[in-house]
């Protein structure tokens, strides 16, 4: 438990970007 959740963390967010830039936290 970590690397997966890093690793599906990260592309979620970069999904959100992508889709929504300048909605980041």
């Amino acid at each position: 438990r970590g690397s997966v959740t890093r690793r599906l963390e990260g592309k979620a967010r970069r999904s959100a970007v992508k889709a929504g830039r300048g909605r980041v936290e």
